[in-house]
């Protein structure tokens, strides 16, 4: 444990005094020595700051509500997802691929990857509450049947039967 600072008086004096000083003093002691607790303003020994004629606005975040309206034609669009394993980077790297590419594809398509916990060994595409576009269920060791998956020749597949 550190040393104790001493004071500069050794009358007890208090640290507001000590803030006054012309002695370097950290950014907490600068912080105590303005601040105002609610035993000082009851005793009437806290000085205050005096309120802000005209403060700035603060920032307000954007919400999915606004960032939505500027979306709206995008409203009605399709929803596809992606399901992949989480047990190797070649299903990741394969599933952002295709996400990439139907984004490209259809503008106003929402492509979800993984919104739930994914199976084991899995790669699936499919509409939301539809359609299967591509189901490879069970896969093991070094994922043949996903490395050998056309991207491209599967999204085109997947556009034609969208539009």
């Amino acid at each position: 444990m550190a040393p104790k600072r001493k004071r500069n008086g050794n009358d007890g004096a208090s640290t507001s005094t000590a803030a006054a000083t012309s002695s370097p003093t950290t950014r907490a002691a600068q912080r105590s020595a303005t601040r105002a607790t609610r035993s000082a303003t009851g005793r009437g020994t806290a000085t205050l700051r005096p309120p802000v004629d005209n403060p700035e606005p603060r920032k307000k975040r954007k919400t999915e509500a606004s960032t939505g309206a500027s979306t709206s034609s995008s409203a009605a669009a399709k929803t596809v997802i992606i399901e992949h394993s989480t047990q190797s980077n070649t299903f990741k790297k394969i599933a952002n691929r295709v996400k990439i590419a139907l984004k490209k594809e259809l503008a106003g398509i929402k492509v979800v990857l993984n919104p739930e916990k994914p199976r084991k060994g899995c790669f699936e595409i499919r509409e939301e509450g539809g359609e299967v576009f591509v189901s490879l269920l069970d896969l093991v060791g070094p994922f043949e049947q996903l490395k050998a998956l056309d991207v491209n020749a599967t999204v085109s597949e997947i556009v034609a039967k969208i539009s």
